[in-house]
């Protein structure tokens, strides 16, 4: 099933285009990896999924015809953990409770069920001992692992991913590909912006994208010398 589709999709920096005639679907029940050098456009793209940040041209649908409004529930998003304000005085369980915020609202009385789903993803996350610590203490593994607790906490269908990995351990990673993997198997998309060509094997399949998408499909299928030479090249035809 297409469980996010974009289409004819440009995006414009002021005068600078950032996304230029973007054309991909992702299917439930894979990982994919977003691939390419720095400013091209990886986080842009996830925010104009989230409609973060205005396009001139193109189409984002959702499960097949849906608009990120109707389906903003079944969404999450795990951001840079580097523009997360760290210092905001709340402890770990509370930020992942955070994550049931989206179908609870911010009025609505938090249930026992959602306090058993907040504790269950912190033991997911092997974090269940550090739920009463400021999130101010946490090392950076320790923030990265909070981030994607909460994103469980949402039960959502579609995870978006900006540098998941930044700052963590081999440890960390290990336990976080255990964890999407999970999610995979449970029909889910997970959708990663990563930076690094070690890891690319763990993915079902690659978008290379360096403003326009230079390629996209298997990680056999898509890489290799011509394509990465496309991918890193500062000269792109516009």
């Amino acid at each position: 099933m297409i469980s996010l589709k974009i289409s004819n999709l440009t995006v414009y920096y002021e005068l600078n285009p950032v996304l230029i005639d973007i054309n991909v679907e992702f299917e439930s029940g894979k990982i994919y990896g977003i691939i390419g050098p720095n400013g091209a456009g990886k986080s842009t793209l996830l925010k104009s999924i989230l409609g973060l940040v205005s396009y001139e041209e193109g189409d984002i649908v959702f499960f097949e015809n849906k608009k990120f409004n109707e389906v903003r529930e079944k969404v999450a998003y795990i951001p840079q953990k580097e523009i997360v304000d760290w210092d905001y005085p709340i402890t770990v369980f509370e930020m992942v409770l955070l994550g049931r915020f989206v179908h609870t609202g911010i009025i609505k009385r938090i249930s026992k069920i959602d306090k058993e789903i907040t504790i269950n993803a912190l033991k997911k996350l092997n974090i269940y001992e550090l739920k009463d610590r400021q999130i101010s203490e946490l090392s950076g593994g320790q923030q990265q692992r909070a981030l994607i607790a909460r994103a469980i906490c949402q039960d959502a269908q579609i995870y978006l991913l900006d540098e998941p990995f930044s700052g963590v351990d081999i440890l960390t990673e290990r336990k976080l590909f255990e964890i999407f993997y999970n999610l995979k198997g449970e029909n889910k998309t997970i959708i990663i912006v990563d930076h690094d060509l070690a890891r690319v094997q763990k993915y079902d399949e690659l978008v290379l994208l360096n403003r326009t998408i230079i390629a996209k499909g298997k990680v056999k299928d898509v890489l290799n010398s011509q394509t990465l030479l496309e991918l890193y090249s500062e000269k792109l035809v516009i």
